[in-house]
C-alpha cells in the first residue's frame, strides 16, 4: 500500500508534512518489474536479479514510488527573512549493484531535486544511504521512514 494511502507509523510531523504537502505522480511510461531485469554480479556476470532485490526494490515502488512532497526551509540574513522550497521525487533509479561488503545489494532512487554531489541508495537490509561517486555506500539512516 502506498505510504499516502496509509500514514501509521509515521510521527505526526512526517503525517502533517505529507497531508499538507504530499501528492502522487504516477508514470507516464510503464516500468519493467526488477525481476525481470539482469545486473552484474561483484566479479561482473551479468545474472538474474536476486530476489532480495526484486522484494526490497519492488516494495520500494509499491510504498514509495510517485511520491511528491515539498519542504520548506526559512532564514534570517541581514534581518530579512528569506524562504526555499525544495521537492523530493521518490522515484526508482535505474542502478542495481552488489555491496561490496558481499552484504547485499542496493539500488538507486531520486530523492531532494537539487544539484548534489551525491546520489540516493537503498539497501536491501533496509538501510538508507548516499554514494559520492565511488558508488561506496554511506549509510545516512537505519530506514526510508527515519531518513533525516
Amino acid at each position: 500500500m502506498h505510504i499516502l494511502d496509509d500514514l501509521t507509523g509515521l510521527s505526526t510531523r512526517a503525517k502533517s508534512l505529507l497531508e499538507r504537502t504530499g501528492w502522487r505522480e504516477h508514470p507516464q511510461e510503464p516500468r519493467v518489474s526488477t525481476e525481470f531485469l539482469r545486473i552484474r554480479d561483484r566479479t561482473g556476470q551479468s545474472i538474474p536479479t536476486p530476489m532480495m532485490l526484486v522484494i526490497r526494490r519492488e516494495g520500494f515502488a509499491d510504498r514509495y514510488g510517485g511520491l511528491r512532497y515539498r519542504v520548506r526551509r526559512s532564514y534570517t540574513v541581514q534581518g530579512e527573512r528569506n524562504e526555499v522550497v525544495r521537492d523530493w521525487h521518490f522515484d526508482l533509479g535505474q542502478y542495481m549493484t552488489a555491496d561490496r561488503a558481499g552484504q547485499g545489494w542496493y539500488f538507486t532512487w531520486f530523492g531532494e531535486r537539487v544539484s548534489s554531489p551525491v546520489g540516493y541508495l537503498v539497501h536491501t537490509d533496509g538501510r538508507v544511504g548516499v554514494e559520492a561517486g565511488s558508488l561506496v555506500f554511506l549509510e545516512i539512516a537505519p530506514s526510508i521512514p527515519a531518513r533525516p
